[in-house]
């Protein structure tokens, strides 16, 4: 008989930063509601791992309003061949991105930045990403309601209180994986890994709070897969450095990095 009717409510569950941790929760259960929790610190060498991880136990599950920090996937459904026959995980609720703020020495109530509605059964290796300078704040994130992959950005002046409407990052379709860069002037630098004719890009481009997109610039060609990792984009000194991974000829992987004058 499969586990069933479980609630981890207000649950604080972690590793340590020496210590390798598979996965915090395996949902392999039935009617289960992970709510209020805390995950975090799960990470291992040469594996993914995940927060919270399901492969065999049919649901209904809903995970809301907990902070999930695994360094492979947040939330994953499948990986494994399930023991219980012809078993798929249904029934799945996982709420949008959501901010909160720390005013006056307490947490706000957790606001979402943009109602996305987008249900996927496993998880998309692609979290948001957030950056701010002083009371301007910016977030990108990864969306694939309808099949179709878009990055989207949302700019906020209130210190993430409150979101203006989101813009669209990417051009014709995209794997996401993300970065956004504030910029002195309140824009920002996104990129992203476009995707489009069987080709995958690492781009960059200027986004405006009025909505204004600069034209896109490939930085380099990359693989579509997980070799490439999640490209990254760091500004000092009036310089903009990206880093990203890539396959070598013998299996490995190596870290490859690029320089620009920020736009």
């Amino acid at each position: 008989m499969i586990p069933h009717h479980l609630v981890l409510d207000r649950t604080y569950i972690h590793g340590f930063p020496s210590m390798e941790l598979k996965r915090g929760v395996a949902l392999n259960s039935a009617e289960t509601t992970i709510t209020n929790s805390y995950i975090s610190e799960v990470h291992g060498t040469g594996y993914d791992t995940q927060a919270i991880c399901g492969w065999n136990g049919p649901g209904p599950f809903k995970i809301i309003n907990n902070y999930l920090e695994g360094a492979g996937e947040n939330i994953m459904f499948g990986g494994s061949n399930p023991s219980v026959p012809n078993l798929v995980p249904s029934d799945i609720e996982i709420r949008d991105n959501y901010v909160a703020r720390f005013v006056n020495g307490k947490w706000t109530t957790p606001r979402a930045v943009f109602n996305d509605n987008w249900k996927i059964a496993a998880c998309p290796v692609n979290g948001p990403s957030l950056t701010a300078n002083g009371n301007r704040v910016a977030m990108s994130w990864f969306t694939a309601k309808n099949d179709q992959g878009q990055v989207y950005a949302a700019f906020s002046n209130d210190s993430g209180k409150t979101f203006a409407a989101p813009i669209r990052v990417d051009d014709a379709g995209t794997l996401g994986r993300v970065d956004l860069e504030m910029l002195p002037d309140g824009s920002a630098l996104a990129t992203w890994i476009e995707f489009a004719d069987q080709r995958a890009e690492f781009r960059m481009r200027r986004i405006e709070p009025n909505g204004t997109r600069s034209a896109p610039v490939t930085i380099a060609g990359i693989a579509g897969g997980r070799a490439s990792g999640y490209p990254r984009a760091a500004i000092a000194n009036g310089e903009v450095t990206f880093a990203w991974t890539e396959s070598t000829d013998g299996g490995g992987l190596q870290v490859r990095t690029a320089a620009a004058k920020h736009p």
